[in-house]
């Protein structure tokens, strides 16, 4: 038998014969596994042990820390004499423990890319990101561990990205180094590392533009400029003839391109969560945002265009002073071979430019049949008066897959501001028209929003500062906590324009989801608020998708199901692309006890072989769709997600706990109820039990019958969470 400590990240212990994992709830023994994890020879003195898990000098400690082995010893079960040892003067792991930072370490010598890859996947955040004690010595000696892990981790990362390099691997090269960067953004080794790779890879173009948004970075945040080596790097880029070296082609062919490798990066999701290659760059790209906007979105493929030369940018745009950003939308190209794919060709420009004339933050701008040769872009955008312009192509790739490039180019400065591929199944084409507009048109939004944010400085308070700066973080708080004044910004900008589609959007957006997410503290003042709102909103956008779709929300909300559901189908009506719609109709029919109906819509819009859903709430329902279907691996899969996002929603990590435990996934559930009753004491699973009764208290018995198993399962991993707790509050105080 063996075990397998992990310390870099959340704190886990797992066993073998059976795999499971052991639960282990008090703080202290947390706290002191990571210590022996940490310790040389992986043992530590009693007294020491004792003056980092307690305050003081206290002649007790050594008394709590013996009432602490006992507590340990119980979690462990008939485990503990094979987990460690202790005696009078030392405590010590045995030799059939494993963790996650040996390996690491024993990386930093290895010349294999088996064993750096394995080694960086174990990375799966800060060391010991959930330990928190209450206590000044223990925290200064977490910091400084988790300074020393996070160096291990960028040693290896280094080590890794130059031995695929050298072996000719160099897509594979470029991910593990993005993956490095997003580790530690300001080494500027590294980002040198992902400059020589992108311009392998992708073209000389990409990697100047990438290195264009480091220089800003290092400005705005530390006042400085690049290292002499980093600049003489960018010097041999402009040397060279070619935007695209004859290395890029033969490494192409060498390296196909693959998805990110599993576990790279600052944060891994669970090995059984197959993410999108859109959703993983947002999600990984929504960590390093939250250090930095101005690096969010970069260029991850070899871009159709070079960056043009810096011109002088239009005197005017094509805008009306509301807030709406100016974009030229061109017509997505064919690819050589792909001629078969013309017809769907023609749906998707035709179902992409439908979503941007509907979405409230944009301005599209007719384009000329006659387009400009390739790296031309940026004259055209700014012939067209447009401060953005979109372009990409269509392929048609082996086993029906059909694959699509999109990219960004920035009027003023002529360069490129993001570019993504997106690839999806082509069995079912309608389906994939669908996946492909609405992953085209999120990735787009988010990287102009964004963008369009930096261009202003931060004392601008006029109504277009404003709104960009909403915007972008409105974007953020997909994937984040929102800000506690996002509405008095919104609120602001409506006092300077009252009738501002874009802000007045955002402020009834904001509000619905405060209280869909039992964040409002007066919910019967926020929906009134909320039915004045909508009503100004209707005189001002009589046909706007987004408006019903908020009516939609609120009468979920008010557990007005039937009405809900008209308002979602008049969204698809109004915007045929939209996923969240779809994802609202599907849990409504549930709700509604048309299970099957439900089901259907699911499977509809969530594409079962990756997961798409691009937000908290969508993941959340996803999930719950999932757990009325019986589908529990499913179910846990898409609330893994939701919890990654945003662990902090009390009622997401209950429902995670369910579906945890019909998985038959125990400990995993015990450990997720017990966090659901400490973000959420008072959801309980009689309160539970009310989810999806109607506004009347009446609950459809399709739904209830579903509802009522996944309860029960919450119920028993509540009752072992409970019980863990009352264990360790049986303890002394002073030794928890």
């Amino acid at each position: 038998m063996r075990f397998t400590l992990r310390v870099i990240g959340n704190l886990e212990l797992s066993v073998s014969q059976p795999e499971r994992v052991l639960p282990i709830t008090s703080r202290k023994s947390r706290a002191l596994l990571a210590l022996l994890a940490s310790s040389p020879r992986r043992r530590i003195n009693r007294s020491d042990a004792a003056s980092l898990l307690w305050a003081g000098d206290d002649p007790k400690t050594r008394l709590n820390l013996r009432q602490e082995l006992s507590v340990l010893r119980r979690a462990l079960g008939g485990h503990a004499s094979q987990f460690f040892s202790a005696t009078d003067d030392e405590i010590a792991l045995t030799d059939a423990v494993d963790t996650d930072l040996a390996q690491l370490a024993a990386a930093t010598k290895a010349d294999d890319v088996l064993t750096l890859s394995a080694a960086m996947d174990v990375v799966r955040g800060p060391f010991g990101a959930d330990l928190d004690l209450a206590c000044d010595n223990f925290q200064r000696w977490l910091s400084e561990e988790r300074a020393a892990a996070r160096h291990l981790a960028v040693s290896v990362g280094d080590r890794l990205v130059r031995t695929l390099a050298e072996k000719g691997r160099h897509k594979e090269a470029l991910d593990r180094a993005l993956a490095l960067h997003a580790l530690e953004p300001l080494r500027e080794e590294t980002h040198r590392l992902v400059l020589r790779e992108e311009a392998i890879v992708s073209g000389r173009a990409s990697a100047m533009a990438r290195y264009e948004q480091f220089r800003t970075l290092l400005r705005d945040e530390l006042a400085v400029q690049p290292e002499r080596e980093t600049q003489r790097l960018l010097d041999t880029f402009r040397a060279q003839k070619s935007s695209e070296p004859a290395a890029a082609t033969q490494a192409t062919k060498q390296a196909p391109i693959a998805a990110p490798p599993k576990g790279s990066g600052l944060w891994r999701f669970p090995a059984d969560l197959r993410l999108s290659g859109a959703l993983a760059i947002a999600l990984m790209a929504a960590a390093v945002f939250l250090f930095n906007p101005r690096i969010f979105f970069k260029p991850d493929v070899k871009p159709s265009a070079t960056t043009a030369e810096a011109l002088p940018a239009p005197a005017t745009y094509n805008e009306q002073g509301d807030g709406k950003v100016s974009l030229a939308i061109l017509p997505f190209t064919l690819q050589s071979g792909s001629e078969a794919l013309a017809p769907f060709a023609a749906e998707f420009n035709m179902s992409v430019k439908r979503v941007f004339l509907l979405h409230r933050r944009h301005a599209v701008i007719d384009t000329p049949r006659e387009l400009p040769p390739a790296g031309r872009m940026a004259q055209l955008g700014r012939a067209l008066h447009a401060r953005y312009i979109m372009s990409g192509y269509i392929q048609q790739q082996p086993q029906g897959r059909v694959h699509v490039f999109v990219e960004v180019w920035d009027t003023e400065t002529g360069s490129a501001i993001s570019g993504r591929s997106i690839v999806r199944e082509g069995t079912d084409l309608a389906v994939t028209l669908r996946q492909l507009t609405s992953e085209t048109a999120l990735s787009t939004i988010g990287a102009i929003a964004l963008h369009w944010a930096t261009k202003f400085a931060d004392e601008d308070m006029s109504v277009q500062a404003l709104l960009a700066r909403a915007g972008a973080h409105a974007i953020r708080s997909q994937y984040s906590d929102r800000a506690p004044n996002e509405r008095d910004v919104w609120k602001r900008i409506l006092a300077l324009a009252p009738d501002n589609e874009l802000a007045l959007s955002h402020l009834v957006g904001q509000i619905a989801q405060t209280v869909a997410r039992n964040q409002s503290p007066d919910v019967k003042a926020d929906l009134a608020e909320l039915a004045v709102l909508l009503d100004r909103l209707r005189h001002i956008a009589p046909e706007s998708a987004h408006a019903e779709f908020i009516r939609g929300l609120t009468a979920k909300v008010s557990r007005d199901h039937e009405v809900a559901a008209r308002h979602f189908e008049r969204v698809l009506e109004l915007w045929p692309g939209h996923l969240q719609a779809g994802v609202q109709l599907a849990h409504i029919g549930a709700f509604l006890g048309r299970v099957e109906e439900g089901v259907a819509w699911f499977d509809r819009w969530v594409d079962q072989k990756t997961v798409t859903v691009q937000t908290i709430d969508n993941a959340y329902i996803a999930g719950e769709v999932a757990l009325v279907a019986r589908r529990y691996a499913d179910a846990a899969r898409w609330l893994a997600l939701a919890v990654q996002q945003n662990p902090k929603i009390g009622r997401v990590q209950a429902l995670y706990a369910a579906a945890l435990e019909l998985a038959g996934r125990e400990a995993e559930a015990t450990q997720a109820a017990t966090e659901a009753h400490r973000q959420a004491p008072n959801y309980s699973p009689q309160v539970m039990a009310l989810r999806g009764s109607n506004r009347h208290g009446e609950t459809a018995p399709a739904f209830a019958s579903e509802r009522d198993r996944y309860v029960e399962a919450y119920r028993a991993a509540l009752g072992r969470a409970v019980a863990a707790t009352r264990t360790e509050a049986s303890t002394p105080i002073e030794s928890r």
